[in-house]
């Protein structure tokens, strides 16, 4: 059996996910806000907004990160970093541009959710919460 890379795979399930919804979805423009000064090299955080709720988490409940000011029908893709490593998950922003995803802490302490454009890479922006 033929290996496949992990990179080849996400952007397989990225492309599935975004072809479903293009065609679901109208288009839109970004209603992307810019948080902070942006020093112009493509990967500040300053596209849209997150947050976790609840905030913070005991060790084993779901939690929900959500955002919104993404343009509609956007793929994204959602890297949790936690005291052993990272989780990712993938979303697609709704017509109005938000999203909701959900997911369980295992680890206590800091956690950073990182909010990419699948298809870019690029760092649209970033939140964190705490979890015990």
């Amino acid at each position: 059996m033929k290996r496949i890379a992990i990179s080849t795979l996400m952007a397989i399930v990225a492309l599935t996910v975004l072809s479903a919804t293009a065609m679901a979805a109208p288009g839109g423009n970004s209603k992307g806000k810019a948080l902070g000064n942006s020093s112009g090299n493509g990967n500040d955080p300053q596209i849209g907004a997150c947050y976790v709720t609840p905030n913070p988490v005991a060790l084993g409940a779901e939690f929900a990160i959500n955002g919104s000011g993404y343009a509609a029908g956007e793929g994204l893709t959602l890297r949790i970093k936690d005291a052993q490593g990272s989780t990712y998950l993938w979303a697609v922003a709704d017509v109005d541009g938000d999203f909701t995803t959900r997911s369980r802490v295992f680890y206590r302490g800091t956690n950073t959710v990182s909010v990419y454009d699948t298809l870019s890479s690029k760092l649209l922006n970033a939140c964190s919460f705490e979890s015990y």
